[in-house]
């Protein structure tokens, strides 16, 4: 490195310290030489006293005072010649250090520093950012209340033979594979399949060859939700489209002619749309239901174990009228600590002296939008605990029972749901870049304070008490 381009803040400093440890050094030697003249001193006294005692004189004994000793620096004729402007003081600084041996070429500010502080050092500026904020007794005791009611609801309804589910059919799978039974429909079952009413003539309804049934709407692409566009489209048309495998083959049938041989209807943009709402509206009240979304997919795949797959859980009550009616425990567990939050919001703003009044300006509307957020995140963890319980209940209860047509699929998107954000934090707390962050900001309050406590004349060094100085 040319001589130049040292850092001459780290030369001038290394020189100062090092004259401060000489200095420093001198001082202790002073300090145990008093010590050892006091020792003397005192002695000599006690002989003299002893002699005076002999004689039976009177002879006042003097207290050595306790000193502490500051070597007063004076610097040589050469020092008292050294300009005061930066580049002067850095030049005596480096003939200094070159004088003791130091290779200014080498320097660097961990070499001001002993390795014990900076190992302090390191270890504080790389220490974990805190959780935002702890849990409190109380937190903890809502998160448990609000998982076992969660829990309670997924074991009543997502049993799928409970007086609101069913789909007429009471599924086990055993060694020998799925088995099926004929089950009765409750009375409130049989209500809501009152409600499945619409038009007829819908291509969605085809049940031609491969595509009949009672559970047709699982043996084509017409009832899944995730495709509404692309049937949104062939109703306008007035054609099915489906596929049907045939010996491992998979066929695509193409129709615009139902079952009986009577055509499709083609219709407008705007009268298609709505009779397929309205179709779609009244089979999720029968009691086969809506396959769930997506199912489609599996349908049609080339792997018979998924396309077998899908028809039983679609059988077995898999379907998207039980998924919404277990959704239940997700609404619970959702009002029961979103109200715990908007009321210990509610105890903050009011004990802060704020008021819920919207501002003219919405200044205030953060605050009113606190108590029904939670983006906080500590309230993010308690609902990735809650939902994280119950659908871990939930997945023990479907292992046990072996019976995969009763997860629960809301509270396990909940559960992603805040996972995302809780591992974000996470990451991010632990992360260099916070790391640095925090450090930034520490350095920079503390940098500010001490050129604030400078400027106003409050920076205070100790002095002892007596100081004895010495030319």
């Amino acid at each position: 490195m040319p001589h130049d381009e040292i850092d001459k803040d780290t030369v001038i400093l290394k020189y100062q310290q090092d004259e401060i440890k000489d200095m420093d050094s001198d001082t202790v030697n002073i300090q145990d030489k008093n010590r050892s003249n006091t020792d003397r001193i005192n002695a000599i006294h006690e002989q003299v006293q002893e002699i005076m005692d002999f004689y039976s004189l009177n002879y006042p004994k003097r207290q050595v005072p306790e000193l502490s000793v500051v070597k007063k620096y004076s610097r040589s004729n050469n020092e008292n010649n050294i300009d005061n402007s930066y580049d002067e003081l850095y030049l005596h600084a480096s003939s200094s250090l070159e004088a003791r041996g130091i290779d200014l070429n080498k320097l660097t500010y961990n070499d001001l520093l002993d390795s014990d502080v900076i190992a302090a050092i390191d270890h504080k500026l790389n220490r974990p950012l805190p959780p935002a904020e702890r849990w409190t007794k109380d937190d903890f005791i809502i998160v448990f209340v609000a998982a076992a009611v969660g829990m309670i609801a997924d074991f009543v309804f997502g049993n799928r033979t409970n007086p609101l589910t069913g789909s007429g059919y009471k599924a086990s799978i055993a060694d020998n594979g799925w088995n099926f039974s004929r089950v009765d429909n409750s009375i409130f079952s049989d209500w809501l399949e009152d409600l499945h009413i619409h038009d007829s003539g819908n291509p969605l309804d085809f049940q031609g060859p491969g595509f009949g049934g009672g559970f047709h709407r699982e043996l084509s692409k017409g009832h899944d939700l995730l495709r509404m566009a692309e049937n949104i489209w062939n109703i306008k048309n007035g054609r099915f489209v489906g596929i049907r495998y045939e010996n491992g083959q998979a066929i695509q049938v193409i129709s615009t002619i139902n079952q009986y041989g009577t055509s499709y209807e083609q219709l407008g943009n705007i009268e298609a749309i709505l009779g397929y709402f309205q179709h779609m509206v009244a089979d999720f009240f029968s009691s086969a239901s809506l396959p769930f979304p997506g199912y489609s997919f599996l349908r049609e795949c080339s792997d018979r174990e998924l396309r077998i797959l899908s028809a039983n859980m679609y059988k077995a009550g898999f379907n998207l009228k039980n998924i919404v009616i277990q959704a239940i425990s997700t609404i619970a567990i959702e009002l029961i600590l979103r109200i715990y939050i908007a009321t210990n919001e509610t105890k903050k703003i009011l004990g802060e002296g704020k008021s819920f009044n919207i501002l003219a300006d919405y200044s205030n509307w953060e605050n009113i939008k606190s108590v029904v957020s939670v983006s906080h995140i500590k309230y993010q963890e308690m609902f990735l605990v809650t939902h994280g319980l119950t659908t871990a209940v939930n997945l023990g209860k479907v292992i046990i029972k072996k019976a995969p047509w009763e997860i629960n699929v809301t509270e396990m998107m909940m559960t992603v749901r805040y996972l995302i954000p809780v591992l974000q934090d996470y990451l991010w707390r632990n992360s260099v870049q916070a790391e640095l962050a925090r450090n930034n900001q520490e350095i920079l309050g503390e940098w500010e304070r001490l050129m604030n406590e400078i400027g106003s004349n409050t920076l205070q060094l100790p002095v002892p008490d007596k100081i004895l100085e010495l030319a």
